[in-house]
């Protein structure tokens, strides 16, 4: 255990055993976690998001338990939550509700799903600015290959898309952090494959396990322009 979050753990044990409940950006003190998300549900900013989502924000709020859930702890933690995103630094709605969707109650995730809120399809919009399209099917006659491009957004974890990367494209982690790390600096990477349909595969794949877990990396089939000199070793094609 690293000694921040061996901090953290004390900090947020004494601060529910003494009952300080925490002040969160904008939204006043906030001490469970069920408060939390009401407030964020009411703020401008998100309510908005959730509207044009076509979320109906009244039946949300309704869908939370009566009983207050959860600890000030678990407030600490999801504020908390947000330092790994990138800037700004600030605790914005959009972040705290990303940073809600991670480590937040299973049964208030639950609850605002069986409301009508997809959390997976909500954080894609959040985090792309659109609806998602299904994976593209592209002609297959490209003479130069395939790839299948990684898009950067500001919420999914890094060791998430490492595992993925390693997962889906046979990639040692030491490769699969360099890819990472050019997909966060440069927007998007391009992983060449060496079959239009293990592309196509790799890349539903990725977004189908992405958003079960209610993170919004986005994966698509992209044709070569031309042949790579460089970069990942082809997906499918045999290691020298």
């Amino acid at each position: 255990m690293r000694f921040g979050d061996l901090l953290f753990g004390l900090s947020a044990q004494l601060q529910s055993i003494l009952r300080i409940a925490p002040t969160v950006n904008g939204l006043g003190r906030q001490s469970d976690e069920a408060s939390l998300v009401e407030a964020l549900l009411s703020a401008p900013a998100l309510e908005g998001h959730l509207k044009k989502f076509g979320a109906d924000v009244g039946a949300l709020k309704k869908a939370l338990p009566n009983a207050r859930l959860r600890s000030i702890a678990s407030v600490l933690r999801i504020v908390r939550g947000t330092v790994w995103m990138p800037p700004p630094k600030s605790q914005s709605e959009e972040k705290l509700f990303a940073s809600f969707v991670r480590y937040g109650s299973e049964e208030l995730k639950s609850a605002l799903e069986a409301a009508g809120l997809r959390l997976g399809d909500f954080m894609f919009y959040l985090a792309h600015g659109q609806a998602e399209k299904p994976t593209n099917d592209l002609p297959h006659d490209n003479g130069n290959g395939w790839a299948v491009r990684i898009v950067n957004d500001n919420y999914s974890p890094m060791e998430f898309v490492v595992g993925l990367l390693g997962k889906r494209f046979q990639l040692e982690r030491a490769e699969a952090i360099k890819i990472m790390l050019k997909i966060h600096h440069e927007g998007s990477q391009d992983i060449p494959c060496a079959q239009y349909e293990k592309a196509l595969e790799a890349a539903q794949q990725i977004n189908a396990e992405a958003r079960q877990q209610r993170i919004p990396l986005y994966a698509k089939v992209v044709a070569q322009q031309r042949a790579p000199r460089d970069g990942p070793r082809p997906a499918g094609s045999a290691r020298p």
